[in-house]
């Protein structure tokens, strides 16, 4: 028996991504649990897996909330698994591992046996600064969406995490992170990423048919804390996340600035 039957709904929305030769690919789709911690994925357009594809499919319940705290009260979980079988909407995934997190606590780990987490031999680079050189105008139309995915590179198949975000009226999309964070690391190894936007805090899973999600393919930059810049943004994402206010005290914290290079709205990224 496996455990994501135990803190999820049976149905709920996932963010599922992979790599079709060496590129990266981003899809939201319809999860459907099954007891034994497999799942099946539909999805609204066309399914751009095949069987065999190692995948990352990111699963939370935030469908319907709109109030956060520092500790970040959801269940969540970055699941690492296999196409077992691929038709042109849907697919079945089936478990390699996972760990299952509330807040900072974690809850459940499953994983095949015989599974190990994959070495990765790519070189780390600094992040290119932001090429902004002024204030930002953020898009309210996004005030009360605070939660959004990002999905980076790692080898074998990418990794996804649950952040808080702004996002300005020309698609820029700013995050708050830690320097020393597995996230980070992905980016500074690859700073070309996806971020996924979707309305789930206003609506349940039952009323979703309008598939009203973004993705952005990205490339990441940092904003340095000495510039005016950092702390015109750092008021802003505390005036939309007033939750992560005491994040930015920390020596480690990094600003990074999404820069958008293409946009998609309901339907898949391949970049």
């Amino acid at each position: 028996m496996g455990h994501l039957l135990k803190y999820f709904p049976r149905r709920l929305i996932g963010i599922c991504a992979g790599y079709k030769q060496a590129s990266l690919v981003a899809a939201v789709a319809a999860v459907t649990l099954n007891a034994d911690d497999s799942f099946s994925l539909s999805f609204p357009k066309r399914n751009p897996f095949s069987v065999g594809d190692p995948v990352t499919v990111h699963l939370d319940d935030r469908e319907g909330s709109e109030v956060y705290s520092v500790e970040l009260p959801v269940h969540r979980t970055s699941y690492k698994g296999i196409v077992a079988t691929s038709e042109p909407t849907a697919a079945q995934v089936t478990l390699d591992s996972y760990e299952l997190f509330f807040g900072n606590q974690l809850l459940a780990t499953n994983q095949t046996p015989g599974y190990g987490h994959p070495s990765d031999a790519r070189s780390a680079r600094e992040l290119q600064p932001t090429p902004l050189s002024q204030a930002i105008l953020p898009d309210d139309n996004e005030r009360s969406n605070q939660l959004g995915v990002l999905v980076t590179k790692a080898s074998v198949r990418p990794h996804t995490t649950v952040m808080a975000f702004l996002n300005s009226s020309d698609d820029d999309v700013f995050l708050i992170t830690q320097k020393d964070s597995f996230k980070y690391q992905l980016l500074s190894r690859d700073p070309d990423c996806a971020f996924a936007m979707d309305h789930r805090a206003t609506f349940s899973f039952e009323h979703h048919v309008d598939w009203n999600y973004t993705i952005y393919e990205s490339r990441a930059h940092r904003i340095d804390r000495s510039l005016p810049l950092f702390q015109e943004i750092q008021n802003e994402f505390i005036l939309k996340n007033p939750w992560e206010t005491t994040f930015f005290s920390s020596p480690k914290a990094e600003m990074i600035h999404l820069v958008p290079k293409r946009i998609i709205h309901q339907d898949i990224l391949c970049l």
